[in-house]
Protein backbone atom coordinates (compact mmCIF):
# COMPACT_ATOMS: atom_id res chain seq x y z
CA UNK A 1 0.00 0.00 0.00
CA UNK A 2 1.24 3.19 -0.91
CA UNK A 3 1.55 6.52 1.15
CA UNK A 4 -0.89 7.73 -0.75
CA UNK A 5 -3.83 5.48 -0.69
CA UNK A 6 -3.44 5.19 3.04
CA UNK A 7 -6.55 6.57 4.96
CA UNK A 8 -3.97 7.28 8.28
CA UNK A 9 -0.11 9.09 6.85
CA UNK A 10 2.82 7.28 8.42
CA UNK A 11 4.09 9.41 11.51
CA UNK A 12 7.42 10.02 12.75
CA UNK A 13 10.15 13.07 13.54
CA UNK A 14 8.83 13.88 17.22
CA UNK A 15 12.10 14.10 18.01
CA UNK A 16 12.19 17.24 16.07
CA UNK A 17 9.53 19.09 18.10
CA UNK A 18 10.42 21.14 20.66
CA UNK A 19 8.34 19.91 23.53
CA UNK A 20 9.85 16.79 22.96
CA UNK A 21 13.25 18.47 22.52
CA UNK A 22 12.54 20.16 25.90
CA UNK A 23 10.96 17.39 28.20
CA UNK A 24 14.04 15.19 27.24
CA UNK A 25 16.47 17.39 28.30
CA UNK A 26 13.91 17.94 32.02
CA UNK A 27 14.23 13.81 32.01
CA UNK A 28 18.17 13.62 31.44
CA UNK A 29 18.49 16.41 33.95
CA UNK A 30 16.16 15.00 36.76
CA UNK A 31 17.93 11.34 36.35
CA UNK A 32 21.48 13.33 36.73
CA UNK A 33 20.02 14.96 39.56
CA UNK A 34 19.44 11.77 41.46
CA UNK A 35 22.43 10.42 40.51
CA UNK A 36 23.94 12.19 42.26
CA UNK A 37 21.98 13.60 45.45
CA UNK A 38 19.54 10.77 45.64
CA UNK A 39 20.12 7.17 47.71
CA UNK A 40 20.03 4.39 44.86
CA UNK A 41 17.96 2.66 47.29
CA UNK A 42 15.30 5.26 47.45
CA UNK A 43 12.15 5.50 45.81
CA UNK A 44 12.36 9.13 45.32
CA UNK A 45 14.32 9.15 42.05
CA UNK A 46 11.30 6.61 40.46
CA UNK A 47 8.68 9.06 41.72
CA UNK A 48 10.71 11.96 40.62
CA UNK A 49 10.76 10.76 36.99
CA UNK A 50 6.93 9.36 37.07
CA UNK A 51 5.75 12.85 38.47
CA UNK A 52 7.72 14.40 35.42
CA UNK A 53 6.09 11.69 33.04
CA UNK A 54 2.27 12.81 34.80
CA UNK A 55 2.50 16.36 34.51
CA UNK A 56 3.39 15.95 30.58
CA UNK A 57 0.83 13.66 29.75
CA UNK A 58 -1.68 16.20 32.32
CA UNK A 59 -0.76 19.17 30.31
CA UNK A 60 -1.13 17.42 26.61
CA UNK A 61 -4.52 16.55 27.56
CA UNK A 62 -7.34 18.82 25.88
CA UNK A 63 -9.63 20.76 28.17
Amino acid sequence: MSHESRIIPPHGGYQKLKSYEMSEIVYDATVRFCELFLDKSSRTADQMTLYIAQQYIRKRRPT
